[in-house]
């Protein structure tokens, strides 16, 4: 599974946003992908029982990039996002970046 290279910017409690991992430079000539994929959240540091349940609705794709609206995190706590997908030519893709979630400022 790949790192994106970067983590995405932090989120605030309660708030709503949409990740997106781009997968465009690891398809070939022609190659495409078949859907938004399918997306997971895990916890890696802090504590939040039940970390997939901050996925809300489904994935959406355009191009190369799948996205995902992500909300309700639990303050102080670090997620892992990862993105797995399906090409055209039937090759399953996963990349992931971390997300984590401050206090108000």
């Amino acid at each position: 599974m790949a790192y994106v290279g970067n983590d995405f910017d932090s989120i605030d409690p309660g708030e709503q946003d949409i990740f997106a991992i781009d997968f465009s430079q690891r398809l070939s000539a022609g190659e495409t992908l078949q859907s938004g994929g399918v997306w997971t959240c895990d916890i890696i540091f802090g504590t939040d029982d039940s970390p997939g349940a901050h996925l809300i609705g489904g994935a959406s794709l355009s191009g190369g990039v799948t996205s995902q609206m992500v909300g309700a995190m639990l303050q102080n706590c670090k997620y892992r996002l990862t993105a797995t997908v399906t090409t055209s030519t039937g090759r399953t893709l996963q990349a992931y970046s971390h997300v984590q979630c401050l206090p108000y400022k």
